[in-house]
């Protein structure tokens, strides 16, 4: 059997999802601060109910009637926000010896449980095997298994050769198989974008990197720049966004000019002033992936003067700006990482509720979900955190979850406050 094979079956043979399985009855959450992810002035001392997994009232305790029946959770002195989405992982990255690992299901397991107890209720996957990560969240989705909501770019469009097939999978062909496409003209793009699409990818990610750097010092091969404007065009028609990985500042114009919906990574080097308005005359958002690219730049100074000041100059010309972390690569642990890259955010100028945007209803709307998720409004899919503190004081407060409701249904009790449940 095939490694896509054998996930299929684990994915298949999961245990039921008690969260999907049982009818909850309502559920009131009393006595928080509602900071609802659009940008208005928090909420102090509200309820919210919730019924069949949707927010059915956010308001003032004293302008609500909570009915009988209603499960009632006092949430007096935490800070209720949408729950967190990490906007740049590679799930595939956690299983090294692939899924076809015995131990592969019980990793991913814990792996999705991880992100629930940090308060992360939905990723996007921007490089993986394909087509196992559209199976494993239609696995989630579908209640057979626990874990964030999981929006899956499947495999990298790239070059022959090019950023990861001849960088990290090098020497790994069933990975470079299952997680790459490699083209070389504008109608192979085009086909594969189709494809794609048909199979239920929710972004397309590209890849424009020619490498030559110190942390990529060897040159590889990238996209041509008509090729890239043709996935682009290609996506647009099956309603689909792109993001873009770069690596270099030189690349950054005919990126502008395929359009994208969104680039990942704030660059090592910094990016000249007008490169940075073109991005926001074209409308094109950032994930910057701070955590990650603090864990590889080794100089604090490097780091400052380059995607440190390049995220403060990009927020400052008016782009929109996600919270991704590129999660696990530079060890950097799934869930956790995303409190560190709000952190960054705010030491790169963001303010508190601009790091939390970024991390909720910005990546919403970026994935066309926006009247789903990211947001306390009535009528959105219920998933909220209560963390303690105030985090729009100290953004690290978003550290402090005490409670993680996915879907309007409490999931298990993050590992941190167990005890205080």
């Amino acid at each position: 059997m095939t490694a896509l094979g054998v996930l299929s079956v684990i994915i298949a043979a999961s245990p039921g999802n008690p969260l999907q399985a049982r009818s909850d009855p309502p559920l009131a959450l009393v006595g928080a601060t509602v900071i609802d992810g659009t940008g208005a002035p928090p909420l102090p001392d509200a309820v919210v109910l919730i019924e069949n997994g949707r927010i059915r009232r956010v308001a003032r305790r004293s302008e609500v009637v909570i009915p009988e029946g209603v499960v009632r959770k006092d949430l007096n002195g935490l800070t209720l926000l949408p729950g967190l989405i990490d906007s740049h992982v590679h799930i595939n990255f956690a299983l090294p010896r692939g899924p076809a690992d015995p131990q592969a299901d019980e990793i991913l397991n814990q792996v999705l449980s991880g992100f629930l107890r940090h308060g992360v209720t939905s990723i996007r996957d921007v490089g993986a095997g394909y087509p196992w990560i559209v199976q494993l969240a239609h696995s989630i989705q579908e209640g057979r298994r626990i874990g964030p909501r999981i929006f899956a770019a499947g495999p990298l469009i790239t070059a022959p050769g090019g950023h990861p097939a001849g960088t990290l999978l090098q020497g790994n062909p069933p990975a470079i198989a299952a997680g790459t496409r490699q083209i070389v003209s504008a109608d192979e793009g085009r086909a594969t974008v189709r494809e794609l699409a048909s199979g239920g990818v929710d972004v397309i990610k590209a890849v424009f990197d020619s490498g030559g750097r110190p942390n990529r010092p060897q040159r590889i091969p990238t996209l041509e720049a008509k090729v890239l404007r043709a996935i682009v065009e290609e996506a647009s028609i099956a309603g689909v966004p792109v993001t873009v990985h770069w690596g270099n500042v030189e690349e950054l114009p005919s990126i502008i000019a395929a359009r994208p919906s969104q680039i990942e990574h704030a660059g090592y080097r910094p990016i000249p002033g007008q490169v940075i308005a073109q991005i926001a005359r074209a409308g094109i958002a950032v994930d910057p992936t701070l955590s990650i690219l603090s864990a590889s730049i080794g100089s604090a100074d490097e780091f400052s003067t380059g995607p440190l000041d390049n995220v403060r100059r990009l927020r400052s010309a008016g782009v929109v700006i996600t919270a991704g972390t590129d999660a696990p690569l530079g060890n950097l642990p799934f869930g956790e990482s995303l409190h560190r890259e709000l952190e960054l955010l705010v030491k790169a100028g963001l303010s508190p509720m601009e790091a939390i945007q970024a991390a909720t209803s910005r990546p919403a709307r970026l994935m066309k979900r926006g009247d789903e998720i990211g947001t306390i409004q009535e009528g959105k899919r219920a998933d909220l955190i209560a963390v303690g503190g105030d985090p729009l004081r100290s953004i690290s407060d978003v550290r402090e979850v005490r409670l993680v409701i996915r879907d309007g249904r409490p999931v298990e009790a993050p590992a941190r406050h167990r005890d205080d449940q």
